[in-house]
């Protein structure tokens, strides 16, 4: 289950309808609609997600297909299969379920293709320009300027009044000038990055505004030049003042129009050669826009200043060392807290979620990174299950589910799963035992991996993977994604479709898992920094943040081999160190 809805059936089907005839009325074959925002989030207000409207579904990532003949069409990856399936009306969607050899958005464009759609509308401002160019490549797109979609069905507002603060620069991780000579050391000419990727702006402003679900960011654009950070916000925005006596932060409030006139002067004043942009970060409105200023200045540059911000800084790792300390503990005595509650009784998902969060603000917490996943049960197969129940209690056999992370005063995202059994004094079934014991074997291989420096994230998938596949079992989603700012940060990726090459100073999470509907599901996910080999010259390890133990009653010793056993005891060594070992 996702985020809790807020429309019922009946008005869904009346949007489909709506959708439809208007498809008809613009003389389309089809209708394309992102889960975007205007930013191009993950995480996006419910009330803010266009996708919702339209089919019901209510996790992070999918996308929507309109057609005006059949059935809506909602793409999903292997994370959301199930929570698709029991979310959505059958009748009125399609589930097409993507397989992790593919994309998304590769299989509604061959979709796009194989049923001969010529013409196809989208909204610009929630469309990426490279979505629009795969999409215009293949039929004639009609994108939507200036809420037209929203004269024909009603969506809701979600606006954030927080203030966009400003870090010290030992809270940042360091200060603004140095990131902006660190981006330009190499250029020669008077270079530009115009960025709309809410994470690089936080970033390299040191601010943060937690005006979004789970993230520490804050609304706006930037253009970013050698001498400044030059920041567009939303007329009224709150800013403290400290942002704006900043010798290297420029802040702008600006509308459509205002915007334009500003960045022209800009380009002017710094007398700018160049300015890149991330044709997958930008939506298709801003690119549009910023084409009338920039002209033949723009040139596209894959990933923004994601090559920057992935690789992390002596004190960026430091400030991720303590985050890591806090979560730890958040999440060790969270897990004791359910034991001490099945000694007395039981308890609820939505206990275990709510105490889960007051571990965190125990430790300092000032937001979550992303809505806690608390599954009991059948529900801990729903790889993103994240609408916890008051209902739903364990027994003493069930298996628990915990993913969750939390951000704290300098705004970088942690991210860690348990699943344990729901009583201390209860032995483990031998299926449970086998699934958690194969997806530990995982978890232990990737991590205490050796690898050549630059190669490719693919191939720890496939070292995580292959216990898991050898018994018969996958899971449908990566293995791991970058932490940084935002809880899923760009730069580095552990799937079987990764060709992100693994460098010294990124941080990632390795998370196997096995879920199977209507028993259960397991995932153990550890973060862990990628550094030099101390022997072995051009190799690289792994070295792990997260020390909180795993549980022992689920672990079939004779499924591990000599080395598992050695790698376990001693991670389980550091965890009885740190007080967060359940042996």
């Amino acid at each position: 289950m996702g985020a809790a809805s807020f429309l019922k059936s009946e008005k869904i089907s009346q949007n489909i309808s709506t959708i439809k005839t208007y498809c008809e009325e613009l003389k389309v074959d089809a209708f394309y609609i992102s889960s975007f925002d205007q930013f191009l989030n993950e995480y996006v207000p419910l009330e803010e997600c266009h996708r919702y409207y339209f089919s019901g579904f209510t996790g992070s990532v999918a996308e929507v297909l309109v057609l005006p003949q059949g059935k809506v069409r909602l793409y999903v990856d292997g994370r959301y299969y199930e929570q698709a399936d029991l979310e959505t009306n059958p009748e009125e969607l399609e589930v097409c379920k993507v397989p992790a050899s593919t994309t998304l958005a590769s299989m509604l464009c061959e979709d796009v293709k194989d049923l001969g759609i010529k013409t196809i509308a989208c909204e610009a401002e929630r469309t990426s320009a490279a979505m629009f160019d795969r999409l215009n490549a293949i039929a004639k797109v009609r994108p939507l300027f200036a809420g037209e979609l929203a004269s024909q069905v009603e969506f809701n507002k979600s606006v954030s009044q927080n203030e966009i603060t400003l870090l010290s620069d030992d809270m940042a991780g360091g200060k603004v000038e140095n990131k902006l000579a660190r981006i330009f050391a190499d250029a020669n000419m008077n270079e530009a990055y115009f960025l709309a990727a809410l994470e690089d702006i936080a970033w390299v402003s040191n601010a943060r505004g937690y005006q979004l679900p789970f993230q520490s960011a804050f609304m706006g654009k930037a253009l970013v030049t050698k001498q400044k950070v030059h920041i567009f916000l939303q007329p009224n925005s709150k800013y403290a003042t400290s942002l704006t006596k900043h010798s290297h932060i420029r802040v702008y409030e600006v509308d459509h129009q205002s915007f334009s006139k500003i960045l022209d002067q800009i380009i002017r004043e710094e007398k700018l050669d160049t300015i890149f942009y991330d044709k997958s970060s930008l939506n298709l409105f801003d690119l549009e826009m910023i084409k009338k200023v920039g002209g033949q200045k723009l040139i596209e540059k894959a990933g923004g200043l994601i090559p920057f911000h992935s690789i992390k800084t002596k004190e960026e790792i430091t400030i991720l060392e303590d985050a890591f300390d806090r979560s730890n503990k958040a999440i060790f005595n969270t897990v004791n807290w359910a034991y001490g509650r099945m000694s007395e009784n039981s308890f609820s998902e939505l206990e275990l979620s709510d105490e889960c969060l007051q571990s965190y603000k125990n430790e300092g917490s000032t937001e979550l990174t992303f809505k806690t996943i608390a599954a009991i049960a059948a529900n801990s197969s729903i790889i993103h299950y994240s609408n916890p129940s008051a209902e739903v209690k364990a027994q003493k056999n069930d298996l628990v589910l915990l993913d969750s992370g939390s951000y704290y005063g300098p705004g970088f995202a942690t991210d860690t799963t348990r699943t344990f059994l729901a009583d201390p004094k209860v032995e483990a079934s031998p299926k449970q035992k086998e699934i958690y014991t194969l997806v530990l074997k995982g978890l232990l291989r990737a991590q205490n991996a050796i690898f050549p420096d630059g190669i490719w994230g693919s191939a720890i998938d496939a070292i995580a993977r292959l216990p898991i596949t050898q018994y018969g079992y996958n899971y449908g989603h990566g293995t791991g994604h970058g932490i940084g700012i935002n809880v899923h940060s760009g730069g580095v990726r552990i799937s079987p479709l990764s060709v992100n090459p693994m460098r010294e100073g990124q941080v990632a999470s390795i998370e196997p898992g096995i879920y199977i509907p209507g028993f259960g599901g397991v995932r153990l996910e550890n973060i862990v920094l990628v550094e030099k080999h101390p022997d072995f010259e051009g190799m690289l390890r792994f070295r792990n943040l997260v020390w909180v133990g795993f549980d022992p009653r689920l672990i079939n010793l004779d499924l591990l081999n000599v080395e598992e056993k050695k790698w376990l005891a001693e991670f389980e060594a550091e965890c009885k160190k740190r007080g967060n070992s359940f042996n």
